[in-house]
C-alpha cells in the first residue's frame, strides 16, 4: 500500500514509526519512504485491557504494552510519531539538546512546568 503524504514527514530518515495512543486501544504503523510516498511494511493494534484503565498512574503500563507490541512486530525504528488522544492530554513542543537519558527526563520535567 503505497501512501501521499507530502511534507508530513520531514526527516532524513527513510523509515518512520506512527504511534497512536487512544483511550481504549493503541496502534502502530511502520512506514517505509518510496519515491513520493510511503509504503506500510508492518502495524500492530493492541486494545487496553480493562484492568490497566482502571489504574490511575497507568503510564508505566501502558509504555510497556507498546514494548510487547514492538518486539512482538519485530519494530526496532526509534524514528516515531505520536499521537495522544484524551480529555486530560496536554502536549507542548519543546527542543532539548541532545544530553544522557537521565537528564533530559529531569529537563522535560523543568519544562512542562
Amino acid at each position: 500500500m503505497k501512501l501521499q503524504l507530502p511534507g508530513l514527514i520531514q526527516t532524513g530518515s527513510p523509515d518512520s514509526v506512527g504511534l497512536d495512543i487512544g483511550f481504549h486501544s493503541i496502534k502502530a504503523v511502520e512506514l517505509r519512504r518510496v519515491n513520493s510516498g510511503f509504503e506500510v511494511v508492518n502495524f500492530a493494534v493492541r486494545e487496553i485491557p480493562k484492568s490497566v484503565l482502571e489504574v490511575k498512574d497507568r503510564s508505566g503500563l501502558i509504555a510497556d504494552i507498546i514494548k510487547e507490541m514492538f518486539a512482538e512486530r519485530k519494530i526496532v525504528n526509534k524514528n516515531v510519531y505520536l499521537s495522544v488522544s484524551g480529555h486530560n492530554v496536554a502536549i507542548r513542543r519543546t527542543m532539548l539538546p541532545k544530553m544522557p537519558k537521565e537528564e533530559m527526563i529531569e529537563a522535560a520535567k523543568w519544562n512542562a512546568r
